[in-house]
């Protein structure tokens, strides 16, 4: 057998095994060194076409690998963020019962009691003086602190993004010492000052357990009618319904 038709035996032989698809069509005519430069070209062209493909597939195996980094850190911190608002969802019923926690001594504690009531700094920025704050009741159950430092946010931070929060806060903590009047007030700014405020139909159904602990029973059935209306098929709905029938 002549060099050239070896030749082409063993690149029909490498094509096939390489590709488990069948040999290239020869075309009639034309000499058999011909034939063969063109099966070589065909060759190196699907050659580097399969080179092209894994590089292509290898870049987007890199994007996925690095996309599910982000998504795993984002579900990460989305889990943060739902376990922290659980727990302040179940420090507000603490607040909401009216029942004082107890601010833990040194003597009763291993770990020393920060005090960071009475060194509030006022150069604090607004994220670190919210989360002071609310950490005085979540971590510290120390109310009256937390109260001052709430009233102190509110006049620090007017503009904040919190604000609503805070003044609702500042509600609970007053309703649970029994400062009715000053608690209204600050549910009153929560309801008529933040009207998209996730806060308001709480501070309003608040208002109307006020009202009803005062004795005003038209007062009290106003606010609760308004939460029915304005926030229907909500927990704070239901609450008010439970108060209407009571009445």
């Amino acid at each position: 057998m002549n060099k050239p038709l070896t030749s082409l035996v063993l690149l029909v032989g490498l094509s096939g095994a390489a590709y488990a698809a069948p040999a290239p069509v020869v075309e009639a005519g034309g000499d058999l060194e011909s034939r063969v430069a063109r099966l070589e070209a065909q060759f190196e062209s699907r050659s580097r076409m399969q080179l092209e493909t894994q590089q292509r597939l290898s870049a987007l195996q890199d994007e996925l690998r690095e996309l599910r980094g982000v998504t795993e850190e984002h579900d990460h911190k989305l889990s943060q963020l739902l376990d922290r608002q659980r727990e302040i969802y179940k420090e507000l019923a603490r607040v909401q019962s009216g029942t004082p926690v107890a601010t833990p001594s040194p003597a009763a504690n291993s770990q020393p009691v920060v005090d960071t009531g009475s060194n509030y700094s006022a150069d604090l920025s607004e994220n670190d003086a919210y989360d002071r704050a609310v950490g005085l009741v979540l971590k510290q159950k120390d109310y009256a602190k937390a109260t001052d430092a709430f009233r102190k946010f509110i006049k620090d931070f007017p503009k904040s993004s919190y604000i609503d929060n805070a003044h609702y806060w500042l509600g609970q903590l007053l309703y649970s010492d029994r400062k009715l009047d000053e608690a209204g007030q600050s549910f009153i700014q929560v309801v008529n000052r933040f009207p998209n405020s996730s806060k308001r139909a709480d501070a309003m159904l608040k208002l109307g357990i006020i009202a009803l602990e005062k004795g005003d029973k038209a007062g009290a059935s106003a606010y609760f009618n308004r939460v029915v209306k304005e926030y229907p098929d909500t927990t704070s709905a239901r609450l008010a319904k439970d108060k209407l029938g009571s009445l």
